[in-house]
């Protein structure tokens, strides 16, 4: 499986999602570093409701992509013009308007979950490592062992 894409946080998003994607690297970070671990059972609740989650933003993205392909009519007057075109820019203009922040809503649930995928792995590695230092120490113990 190849390395996701790093989850970059480099626009002004309205104040709402930088903090908590910056946030959510952190946990990132802890979690590649073997510090944070998660249950399977925990990690495969948490994965589904980040999947629901991120099938509402993907149909909110869809439908808000849909709705701009669709000519907005406030008749055919320089302000007319003028109204449609700021509407289109609200919806998919810069940083800040509608669409660029589902998208980037999506990266940071898209981290969330690369995110647990790796604090399963740390408990799986802990996991295995805790059953080969128990199987070390019984195979001391057994009388063919040593002791």
């Amino acid at each position: 499986m190849a390395e996701p894409k790093e989850f970059q946080v480099n626009a002004p998003l309205g104040g709402g999602i930088a903090p908590v994607a910056r946030q959510a690297k952190a946990v990132r970070t802890q979690a590649k570093a073997g510090h944070l671990t998660l249950d399977e059972e925990v990690a495969s609740q948490l994965l589904r409701e980040l999947n629901e989650v991120q099938s509402e933003v993907y149909d909110l993205i869809a439908k808000s992509v849909d709705g701009l392909d669709a000519q907005l009519r406030f008749g055919d007057s320089f302000v007319g013009q003028v109204m449609s075109e700021r509407l289109r820019q609200a919806a998919d203009g810069p940083d800040t308007a509608a669409l660029p922040v589902l998208r980037l809503f999506s990266e940071a649930l898209m981290d969330l979950e690369n995110t647990v995928h790796d604090a399963v792995k740390s408990y799986r590695n802990q996991d295995e490592d805790a059953a080969d230092a128990a199987a070390a120490v019984e195979r001391k113990l057994s009388p063919e062992g040593g002791y």
